[in-house]
């Protein structure tokens, strides 16, 4: 049973602990006036599962640290920045809401980096985090443009001299360069300690979690009913379309009965209802069963990852958007150009939007011939975005059909549009378009050196030998200098080459004036020779000495300084001051491992080393005289 603890609205700006109950497991403090909370506050309250602290201007978040799982967190509507969100790092929670709030809009164009921050959340302002999500977070987190959102949104900017580089700017924010003290232990409820197993198993299993506890209730439907909604719910995720387009077209009944509940669903929601719906698939005809299994819905559901474009999952989303949208409202779908390519190449004309005719075009079978590429051999095929020739492999034939593995999408195609053309490639046959192929620059043919000849002229000049020398004569325009093997037929029955010394002899003169010009030197000429002030080879030119920054020790987050055993000194540093070295005891949460560590003085911030000494006090207050001169 919840047991709530509400004070919305009440321009609070301290709350008192003794208020709380003890067995309070839902605190409610949104719409008021916190700017901060002791960390001590909710150190007794072990049973809270659900925590809001909305519409405040909190700029803190250390009093969530005694926490360690969560069920639901409301932190929006602040003035936090992704500063706090460290603070919260540690919690695993279902439910969490942070928008409106300043690093949201600092972090809109890299997403991925409220992941990496937050890697502990399920749900994220709405948006289920998916096991592919994490996986591209990992491979986003090593690369220049994470440290750079870093970098921007942080509260306080970090001037140029004081990192050595963006990459490992972003490296310490994320484990900390300041050292962790014991802190009040964590404490986790039955319910967040399932949350917390949860966390780190495939998001299949949170999905049964999140559809045990957070049920959907759609009505009772036929194979066709489900199969729409599965169909808009997998186009608004993959291509952006709003999922109502396609279960009007396909069942205009049923949608109307759950069109207002399903259209205001939450983004993590419609993956509860993906997972409903795919359980409730019942056995159907032979080709409804073959297109849901082509589909590879209960693939996505485990594992999140958005098949390739042009693949057979995209195809038949992509074959009834076709039918349902104006096709002006396509033209920047890469799926649906895929698709009008497909039916193009089968000559495929039909708009019926029923099952067995979408079966048909993506999985019927289709004409053999009897030579065609085996897998893995090369084929030349025109790219139907880029529309420009590419070599290719094919990576499987099926029901003649060939499939092949372009850069960033597949390319379907029948096999009886491709031919072996005799160079050691199959080709499909097509021509580019004239109006998209690029213009390419072609070379200038020999015969482009020839004099430009009357139409009656080029007739004599090829057939010469079999004409009259006066007929020939006469044909030729008055201010061309005739070759005598034109008019003397008993040299040569040919029309001699561009390279005959007859034609050099009449093209190089006239034609010597339309040369191209040589191409104007822009340096000046360099001279051959010493100059005279030359005294023999000196020494290169040293460069300036680079500015080498020391990188800041990282401080792993899971180690607590427990106590510290010793403190010497080290070199003086000015003043007869000298460098303070603690000897530290440090534990590791993670692994329960004790190990002795040496810090210095310089590594840490002045407020460490207060706390370092105030340790170090207490270790030997019962052992011995405080050493004076020490602290």
């Amino acid at each position: 049973m919840e047991i709530a603890f509400k004070r919305q609205g009440l321009s609070l700006e301290v709350i008192n602990p003794d208020e709380i109950p003890e067995d309070a497991t839902f605190i409610d403090l949104s719409n008021n006036n916190f700017l901060s909370i002791p960390p001590e506050t909710f150190i007794s309250k072990t049973k809270v599962f659900k925590f809001s602290i909305a519409n405040n201007i909190l700029t803190d978040l250390s009093f969530l640290r005694c926490f360690e799982a969560l069920v639901s967190l409301d932190i929006s509507s602040n003035q936090l920045e992704i500063d706090e969100l460290l603070q919260i790092r540690h919690i695993y929670i279902i439910f969490l809401n942070a928008q409106k709030n300043s690093f949201v809009d600092k972090l809109k164009d890299n997403p991925l980096t409220l992941i990496i921050i937050l890697k502990r959340a399920w749900i994220i302002n709405g948006t289920f985090v998916t096991d592919y999500a994490r996986q591209i977070a990992k491979q986003y987190k090593k690369t220049l443009e994470f440290g750079e959102s870093i970098l921007n949104a942080r509260r306080e900017k970090l001037s140029e001299h004081n990192t050595a580089s963006t990459t490992q700017a972003a490296k310490h924010f994320l484990i900390g360069t300041s050292f962790k003290f014991q802190e009040p232990g964590k404490f986790i409820t039955p319910s967040g300690r399932y949350v917390k197993d949860l966390a780190n198993r495939p998001q299949i299993e949170k999905l049964k979690y999140l559809h045990q506890n957070y049920p959907i209730d759609v009505p009772t439907g036929t194979f066709s009913d489900y199969f729409a909604i599965i169909l808009g719910i997998l186009s608004y995720q993959w291509m952006n379309v709003p999922i109502s387009t396609i279960p009007r077209l396909l069942s205009r009944g049923f949608w109307g009965t759950i069109s207002s509940e399903i259209s205001d669903l939450e983004e993590w929601r419609l993956w509860v209802l993906l997972y409903h719906l795919s359980q409730q698939m019942c056995n159907g005809l032979a080709i409804e069963n073959e297109l849901w299994q082509a589909l590879k819905v209960i693939n996505y559901i485990k594992t999140g990852v958005q098949p390739t474009i042009g693949s057979i999952p995209r195809l038949i989303v992509a074959a009834f958007l076709f039918r349902a949208m104006d096709p002006s409202e396509l033209q920047d779908c890469k799926d649906i150009i895929i698709y009008q390519n497909l039916r193009q190449k089968c000559n495929f004309t039909s708009l019926d939007e029923s099952l067995e005719t979408i079966h048909k075009e993506i999985l019927g079978n289709l004409p053999v011939p009897d030579k065609h590429p085996e897998k893995g051999e090369t084929i030349a095929v025109i790219h139907p975005l880029t529309k420009k020739w590419i070599n290719c492999k094919a990576s499987y034939i099926s029901n003649g059909r060939i499939f092949a593995q372009l850069p960033t999408i597949i390319l379907h195609l029948p096999l009886n549009c491709l031919f072996w053309d005799g160079r050691g490639v199959w080709r499909q046959m097509d021509t580019v378009d004239k109006g998209i192929r690029p213009k390419t620059p072609t070379a200038r043919p020999k015969s482009a050196i020839v004099p430009r000849l009357s139409e009656q002229a080029r007739n004599a000049f090829i057939t010469a030998s079999k004409t009259d020398q006066n007929a020939i004569a006469s044909t030729i325009a008055n201010d061309f200098h005739v070759p005598i093997s034109l008019v003397d037929t008993s040299r040569t029955r040919i029309a001699p080459s561009d390279s005959s010394k007859e034609i050099k002899k009449v093209v190089l003169p006239v034609f010597q004036t339309m040369a191209r010009p040589e191409p104007v030197k822009t340096t000046a000429p360099q001279p051959k020779t010493m100059p005279r002030d030359f005294r023999g080879i000196v020494d290169p030119y040293c460069p300036k000495t680079p500015i080498v920054h020391r990188k800041t020790p990282s401080r792993p987050t899971n180690q607590v300084i427990q106590n510290v055993v010793n403190v010497c000194l080290g070199h003086e540093l000015r003043n007869g001051t000298h460098l303070r070295k603690f000897h530290a005891k440090v534990y590791n949460e993670l692994t329960k491992k004790v190990k002795y560590v040496w810090i210095n003085e310089d590594e840490i911030s002045p407020a460490d080393v207060d706390n370092l000494c105030a340790l170090y006090r207490s270790h030997i207050q019962k052992k011995m005289d405080v050493i004076h001169d020490i602290f």
